[in-house]
């Protein structure tokens, strides 16, 4: 089975969204994460207060100083998530975007792009998912194979594909 594709910065975003919905459904204690942000604000708040406090004035001074106190914190959090997302993304000219060619073979998925031929063997292959719009080969927690189904001729082409992968891979 042959599958011609053009990987797009939306794919790979997709990926990234699926590796984050694991990662959070996989984690020993939600529960702290959950915590440690609400102590966080928590503390920022009473943070606020205790500075507010050492101004003297009405009640809004109190408000407009604790606005122009959260705006560079929140703005500071919002450029740094920003570039360091932007700083994450593949570059164009790389191996991840662009034109691929997979076809899974009874020996593995081969893959070959403009810069690079490889197999990857069915027993580095350790999961199959599927969402709405694409098929995932998992090589590992967070790497693996995009299959845009917008690729796919048809539905039974995408099952066709999906079914010969899960009775292939490693991890089942």
């Amino acid at each position: 089975m042959r599958l011609e594709t053009d990987i797009s910065i939306d794919d790979f975003r997709a990926l990234c969204a699926v590796v984050w919905r694991r990662a959070r459904k996989h984690e020993a204690n939600p529960g702290r994460r959950r915590a440690l942000s609400v102590l966080g604000w928590i503390g920022l708040f009473l943070f606020y207060l205790v500075v507010a406090r050492m101004v003297d004035g009405p009640i809004g001074t109190y408000f407009l100083f604790g606005g122009l106190l959260f705006l560079p914190i929140i703005g500071g959090f919002l450029y740094n998530y920003t570039y360091g997302r932007r700083q994450a993304e593949p570059l164009e000219s790389g191996d991840i975007l662009g034109p691929k060619s997979y076809e899974l073979t009874d020996e593995g998925v081969i893959f070959i792009s403009r810069n690079a031929n490889m197999v990857i063997r069915w027993a580095g292959i350790i999961a199959v998912e599927e969402t709405p719009h694409h098929l995932f080969l998992w090589t590992d927690r967070c790497a693996g194979v995009i299959l845009p189904k917008r690729s796919f001729d048809s539905p039974d082409q995408i099952a066709e594909f999906r079914a010969f992968a899960e009775a292939h891979h490693g991890g089942g």
